[in-house]
């Protein structure tokens, strides 16, 4: 960058720090617009794990719930089994 016939010194070295600030500034933008771009990507791995949780909780949920009504049937066909071993003797007797 020429800054005319009239230049010093001390103009010519604050054009160069200018020139360097400047390439460092479009560096720090790069950088963060890939810090941008990956923060990005990262939220929507989060977003997607949690629908997965989500998901994973739903279905452990309705598997409680049967298991549930299984223990019930389980109960009651133990029940049943027992009556009916109760009658079997009584009525063997």
């Amino acid at each position: 960058m020429s800054l005319g016939p009239h230049t010093t010194p001390e103009l010519e070295m604050l054009s160069a720090e200018i020139r360097e600030l400047t390439r460092e500034r479009m560096g720090l933008e790069s950088d963060v617009a890939q810090k941008e771009a990956e923060l990005r990507v990262r939220e929507e791995e989060v977003r997607s794990l949690q629908g997965e949780l989500d998901t994973l909780a739903a279905t452990l949920k309705q598997l409680e719930n049967q298991k549930g009504e299984a223990q019930k049937r389980l109960n009651d066909l133990k029940s049943q089994v027992s009556i009916f071993l109760f009658l079997k003797k009584m009525l063997s007797l």
